[in-house]
């Protein structure tokens, strides 16, 4: 799921941004900016990227 917020998140950002003139345009780039901000930061931290491994096969 990482993989997929963040992209999505940005492109709403740019969305916004290009939109700008309408209203809470800003208010939702800015609060989208801060959830893909959040959303890195506790992929960081929970080591999001081992998500991708698969799990050692127990043969017997």
């Amino acid at each position: 799921m990482w993989e997929l917020i963040v992209p999505h998140k940005t492109l709403v950002i740019v969305h916004a941004l290009y939109v700008l003139d309408l209203p809470g345009a800003a208010q939702t780039a800015w609060v989208d900016g801060a959830l893909v901000a959040a959303t890195v930061t506790a992929w960081v931290l929970c080591r999001g990227w081992l998500t991708w491994r698969r799990p050692p096969t127990v043969g017997p």
